[in-house]
């Protein structure tokens, strides 16, 4: 049977079933986006930087950005009413990026580069207990050992939790080229331990995402020989937090006829570009 929250409207409520011998499922229409707020507004130029959000039942959507004139790590969170309230993480003193991590328990978790010294970065771990309003360091340095550029050359951090771990992925710059790198952690972020460098042909912008019980990976590959365009977008799935991203057939997620322009790749390395994952309440991704 069907029911609906407005008594039979199926375009404005959400929707329950089941069907024999099944368990009651729910699913909430789709929502047309006819307008957009602010979370902050700034007339200083690229102000926030590199944004990450994620979305929590229980409350609603979170988001951190850093900061281009104080390099501050910056949290924005929403209620379960829509306000936005925002709460700063950590003045670092050096450009950084950050993301954050929904574990059990309700905790959060900022995770971010900071700069161990002029010419390698740390990365550092905050968490908070009450929905992001007040933020404390857990891990002033969580890498087992630094990366050997300046904290500038960080493009993007991403991490997730499943199953007792936290998967994370750093992509930086070295040497003119990109790399992106695989850690895990097993200690809540404490501690982070290197599970290896994400393939051989150019990788930049993951995101992650945890999805039916598995960890999905959407990043931007280049290769000249890519048709009909160079730079694409590739999806993988890890079925725990410490698998290898590089042991895993990658699926090419581009479905246009090649007008798109996913970013762009001089010299060894990708001088712009944007990938995001988004997964559905029904595991589509």
């Amino acid at each position: 049977g069907i029911t609906t929250l407005t008594g039979g409207g199926v375009g404005t409520g959400a929707i329950r079933w089941a069907f024999s011998g099944d368990t009651l499922r729910s699913w909430d229409p789709p929502v047309m986006l006819a307008g957009w707020e602010y979370i902050d507004r700034t007339v200083v130029a690229s102000r926030y930087r590199c944004p990450h959000v994620i979305r929590r039942a229980e409350t609603g959507l979170l988001a951190v950005a850093s900061t281009l004139n104080a390099n501050d790590v910056i949290a924005h969170v929403q209620d379960n009413r829509g306000k936005w309230t925002s709460a700063t993480v950590e003045a670092t003193g050096s450009q950084t990026r950050a993301c954050l991590v929904d574990m059990p328990g309700g905790r959060l978790l900022c995770i971010y580069a900071v700069a161990a010294s002029a010419s390698s970065t740390q990365v550092r771990m905050a968490y908070s207990d009450d929905g992001g309003a007040t933020w404390t360091t857990g891990a002033s340095s969580a890498l087992v050992s630094a990366i050997g550029v300046a904290s500038s050359a960080v493009v993007r951090i991403r991490a997730v939790y499943l199953a007792g771990q936290i998967s994370m992925l750093i992509h930086y710059v070295s040497g003119g080229a990109d790399q992106v790198v695989q850690y895990v952690s097993s200690d809540g972020g404490c501690r982070f331990t290197l599970v290896g460098i994400v393939g051989l042909v150019a990788r930049g912008y993951p995101d992650m995402i945890v999805s039916q019980g598995s960890i999905f990976v959407a990043l931007l590959r280049y290769s000249a020989s890519f048709t009909p365009v160079t730079i694409q977008p590739w999806v993988y799935r890890l079925s725990s937090a410490g698998q290898p991203l590089s042991s895993v057939e990658g699926v090419e997620g581009a479905t246009g006829g090649g007008s798109e322009v996913f970013g762009t790749y001089a010299a060894g390395a990708f001088t712009a570009g944007e990938c995001a994952l988004l997964a559905m309440d029904d595991g589509t991704l």
